[in-house]
């Protein structure tokens, strides 16, 4: 048996998912219904945060004394700018792509040209254009929330996705599996920082202050953040993804602005992106000390292919009588045809569904094509598995013979909790 999970964090996951799961199930849905018409709920918030973004940009210009005919030059520069780079992106990829973050580096360039060109001061005008890029940022991830994009990965509380969601291009093998709702961490993490930002603009900061604050405050967060998604349609270097090393990209450029005086110095900000860049260097260390398997086995793309697997081998189970007779089955598999589903990383899984008197309950058998799996990473992949089929209260593992390890999930609810 494999060590007892502390019933205190049992406990708590359990008070967060009654007091979160269903108000976030209910809060995502692929549509709204406006003027008794559905609309994409990712478009209407797309909407909403554009309105905001470019309405608080005019305001904000006006009440700091900025030219409004620039700020609406600005803002006209906008939509030009995201089509374009959705084109070029298309173009090179041969797919369409809306990235946001994509978005607003490229804006912020954009704006940074035509300030140039208008011989406009850059700093003040950038102030205000990145505080509305934030502001389109955060509502845009609640519109993200809401139709399953940019998701999390699999959790014990969070949000369950339906088959509309589905039917919008939300990943099907993750439909009615909880997932942490990262997208609504990400829009909480931007607003409080806009929030704070409020109270800035009323103080007598130098152009550009707010502009380096935002940029590394945020990417900071981001980092971090990225940690928590599911998406596996990321690119990946030395196991960190393109938004990761873009977040640290653009905390250097800031920090390389301050000390060649593009920008106002502040020493905190240098603080932060050099403890990224150790934290990166320190995660990096950890990772090699670890097998190649072990390293790869929970990135977004294997635990989605988990998930495929599971899902196949779920609907494909061999009815057994008993667990007794399960075993015998499962050491002599000739005897009986079973489903095996194999990840690209190798990992074989099986499944069974055990019909006792009024019990029906499911095994699952999983192992490494060569038998690279130890105890603790077997534990990990157990948990997985049951988050995936929202079992993780009745759930028991075993280990077997040959490598191959067992997971029970008993219908009942029963006490295995505590093996896995």
């Amino acid at each position: 048996m494999l060590k007892r999970v502390p019933q205190l964090k049992l406990n708590l996951n359990a008070l967060a998912g009654r007091a979160l799961n269903p108000r976030l199930d209910n809060l995502a849905r692929a549509e709204i219904h406006v003027f008794h018409k559905a609309w994409s709920a990712f478009h209407v918030c797309g909407l909403v945060a554009l309105a905001l973004a470019l309405t608080s940009a005019l305001a904000l210009a006006k009440a700091r004394g900025l030219s409004v005919t620039v700020m609406m030059i600005i803002i006209i520069a906008v939509p030009f700018t995201v089509c374009s780079l959705a084109m070029s992106i298309k173009i090179v990829t041969g797919e369409e792509q809306y990235a946001q973050y994509h978005h607003a580096v490229a804006i912020t360039a954009v704006t940074t040209l035509l300030l140039w060109l208008l011989d406009q001061p850059v700093l003040p005008y950038l102030d205000i254009t990145i505080f509305g890029i934030g502001l389109a940022l955060s509502i845009g991830r609640i519109g993200c929330f809401m139709v399953g994009c940019c998701y999390g990965r699999p959790s014990d509380w969070g949000v369950c996705y339906r088959e509309e969601h589905a039917d919008a291009g939300f990943a099907p093998c993750y439909v009615g599996v909880r997932l942490f709702p990262v997208q609504l961490i990400e829009a909480l993490w931007t607003l409080l920082i806009l929030a704070l930002c409020a109270f800035w603009f009323r103080r007598a900061e130098p152009a550009g202050a707010f502009l380096s604050w935002f940029v590394v405050t945020y990417c900071a967060g981001r980092f971090w953040i990225e940690f928590l998604r599911g998406g596996p349609a990321r690119p990946y270097l030395f196991g960190y993804s393109e938004a990761q090393w873009l977040s640290f990209l653009l905390m250097c450029l800031v920090v390389g602005l301050e000390y060649a005086g593009r920008l106002p110095q502040s020493a905190w900000q240098a603080i932060a992106t050099g403890s990224i860049g150790m934290a990166m260097l320190a995660i990096v260390w950890k990772r090699s000390l670890q097998s190649p398997l072990a390293r790869k086995l929970f990135s977004p793309r294997h635990v989605q292919e988990v998930a495929e697997a599971v899902e196949f081998v779920t609907e494909r189970a061999t009815v057994v009588s008993s667990r007794v007779q399960w075993s015998f089955v499962a050491d002599q598999s000739n005897e009986r045809e079973i489903s095996i589903a194999s990840t690209s990383l190798g990992i074989q899984l099986s499944a069974s569904k055990i019909k006792s008197t009024g019990d029906e309950s499911y095994h699952y058998a999983f192992s490494h094509c060569d038998g690279g799996l130890t105890g603790d990473t077997a534990r990990l992949l157990a948990q997985l598995i049951s988050t995936l089929r929202r079992a993780r209260n009745s759930a028991e593992m075993q280990p077997g013979g040959n490598g191959v390890f067992h997971l029970f999930i008993h219908s009942h609810g029963g006490s295995g909790v505590g093996n896995l």
